[in-house]
């Protein structure tokens, strides 16, 4: 009888394995050397290990804040890949709003667990299989980050970026050190296409000039999610959306030809205004604007009454009600540090607060240009085709007017029909498609605002064509 040594019978046990399940094993990142401390620059943070009672997430989790101001904490809520979290890169999300939190990404779109408003259960199709991933609620004032008064709340892209950066320099030095230099993404929805833009041009600006809050990591590429980046073409595209000839892509002729005759006749001075506020970046020509293209978009704001509103998509799902009250539970709240803490979705007084100052009546074209012509950032543009609010053909129009280096060859493109497949295998057509090698807009059937929602699965296989840069299945 032949005897094996004990080192040849683990070799042994091991080639078993890898036959009977695969080669892919799950890897954690290195815990941190503490659960609180200051940051070289001194900012203070904290740290605490979660578990599945709080999210049933299949993999480790943890939640943490950061002091980026006396008056100014953030707050986030940090998912390790499912996979390989030592390996996998970093895709850190923010909704939008101004002011809305990006617990609305985790517990309704693309986040690892979902909720009832009573408990949790774990999704299969989450941006956590293969990658790690923070959401952070921004501006401070936002869903679980505090200030010290209402009035200590950043009301403007330049003073919330500068807080953006301080957390993220904290999170990638102090407190997750092996992420440093790990490739980071940046996702974000709706007034994310204003904050991403923004928040990354300013960050890869403070790398270039080698400042103290320079963030070590590489940002990669930016991902835009039904993304508010020029609301002038935003409005133009309710005329393709509401009232062609052509089918398909958000394209539509739901309206009748009295309404569609009069948005027409409001559309070249909404386009002129909103040429000038590209031109000009100014307060004054975006209220024009937006004056100017209410001509065109009213007739949709006077056929949709919200209060009344019970079905999406018209309305906001029942899972926005339901993540609002799992997250005001006093025993969710104190396991995450948090006492009789008023837990909004989104702050509708920060929101309008923002709205007076001015940022969100201008587009994002500045800094679009500028990270599309200095740097080496990929932009991913996914859109809901039954997106009314940030629909598809006014994106569509967006972003082949986009002045950039690479603008001729983009808008060459011709829309492709793409698929994915879905849990069982089956091959889908899922919308239309086209891009460069810096810039992809993929538009998505069958989805509206909230596009990960809508359509899990074939968005998760576009992020991981994405990642992996390869092609997206053609049909």
């Amino acid at each position: 009888m032949m005897h094996l040594s004990r080192e040849v019978g683990v070799l042994l046990r091991i080639i078993v394995s890898l036959c009977l399940f695969g080669t892919t094993f799950a890897a954690d990142l290195p815990a941190p050397n503490k659960l609180n401390g200051t940051s070289s620059l001194g900012h203070a943070w904290n740290i605490k290990a979660q578990n599945d009672t709080l999210c049933d997430a299949g993999g480790k989790q943890w939640t943490g804040t950061v002091k980026v101001a006396p008056e100014r904490t953030l707050f986030f809520w940090f998912f390790e890949s499912r996979q390989d979290a030592t390996k996998d890169p970093v895709i850190l999300w923010l909704s939008g709003g101004p002011a809305a939190s990006s617990m609305l990404g985790l517990f309704a779109e693309v986040g690892p667990c979902t909720t009832d408003g009573k408990t949790t259960k774990r999704l299969g199709p989450s941006w956590s299989t293969n990658a790690n991933l923070p959401f952070v609620d921004q501006p401070a004032g936002t869903g679980f980050s505090t200030v010290t008064r209402k009035s200590d709340s950043p009301l403007t892209l330049a003073a919330a970026g500068q807080d953006f950066n301080i957390l993220l320099h904290t999170f990638s030095t102090s407190i997750f050190p092996s992420l440093s230099k790990t490739p980071l993404h940046i996702a974000g929805e709706s007034f994310g296409g204003r904050y991403v833009p923004a928040y990354s041009k300013y960050m890869i600006q403070r790398q270039e000039s080698k400042a103290p809050d320079a963030v070590p990591a590489t940002l990669e590429s930016i991902i835009l999610i039904s993304a508010s980046v020029d609301a002038s073409f935003t409005s133009l595209g309710q005329i393709d959306h509401f009232c062609s000839d052509k089918k398909g892509n958000g394209f539509g002729s739901s309206f009748n030809t009295t309404t569609c005759a009069a948005m027409k006749r409001a559309a070249p001075d909404c386009e002129k205004q909103g040429q000038s506020c590209q031109d000009t970046m100014t307060q004054n020509a975006g209220r024009g604007a937006l004056t100017k293209c209410d001509g065109v978009t009213r007739y949709f704001s006077q056929g949709v009454d919200r209060t009344a509103c019970t079905k999406p998509p018209a309305c906001r799902a029942k899972s926005f009600d339901q993540l609002v009250q799992y997250c005001n539970l006093p025993s969710v709240q104190a396991q995450l540090g948090f006492q009789n803490l008023k837990f909004e979705g989104i702050n509708f007084d920060l929101n309008s607060r923002w709205t007076a100052v001015g940022d969100p009546i201008l587009p994002a074209n500045r800094d679009l240009i500028y990270l599309l012509d200095k740097t080496n950032v990929r932009f991913l543009v996914i859109n809901g085709n039954d997106d009314v609010n940030v629909n598809t053909p006014g994106q569509v129009r967006a972003l082949d007017a986009l002045p950039w280096k690479g603008q001729s060859g983009y808008r060459e493109q011709q829309f492709k029909p793409w698929s994915f497949r879905d849990g069982s295998g089956k091959l889908k057509a899922a919308g239309l498609t086209k891009g460069v090698e810096r810039l992809l807009f993929v538009g998505v059937d069958n989805a509206g605002h909230e596009v990960p929602a809508g359509q899990p699965e074939a968005v998760l296989e576009v992020l991981q064509r994405w990642l992996k840069k390869e092609m997206l299945q053609e049909g």
